[in-house]
């Protein structure tokens, strides 16, 4: 059987992981992975092809409640909350890519630019790299 690989390879680790959730669904979170540290965003819409997902990002506080000493560098007690920044991410090309605007070198115009992301759905998982 012949079965074509449609999703980018962080979505690939997820279901070998156990992570069932491989399609965007509203309300749910979003994980990028940035090297080693990982951002996490809310899922806002979803187009009715599932290719395109407006995502909220959500600001990192440390969690001062759950934490030994709050001062401690090292830890990864956080609390997740709204920013207000919106983020559009589409699926092409056998991945997901952040959509931006950008002004045109030689029109002048507003224009799409795509960048490349590492990102899954349905779970937020923030970390915080301390050495960078």
């Amino acid at each position: 059987m012949n079965i074509k690989n449609i999703w980018p390879p962080s979505y690939n680790q997820q279901l070998l992981s156990g992570n069932k959730h491989i399609k965007p669904t509203v309300g749910e979170g979003a994980t990028q992975i940035r090297g080693f540290a990982r951002d996490c965003f809310e899922v806002v819409s979803v187009s009715d092809d599932e290719r395109t997902v407006v995502l909220e990002e959500l600001t990192a506080v440390p969690d001062v409640d759950n934490m030994f000493d709050p001062e401690e560098e090292g830890h990864q007690c956080w609390i997740l909350k709204p920013s207000g920044k919106f983020v559009t991410v589409t699926f092409m090309d056998n991945g997901w890519f952040k959509v931006e605007k950008e002004i045109s070198v030689f029109t002048g115009q507003e224009i799409d630019s795509f960048t490349k992301i590492d990102i899954f759905f349905g779970k937020k998982d923030y970390w915080h790299h301390w050495r960078f």
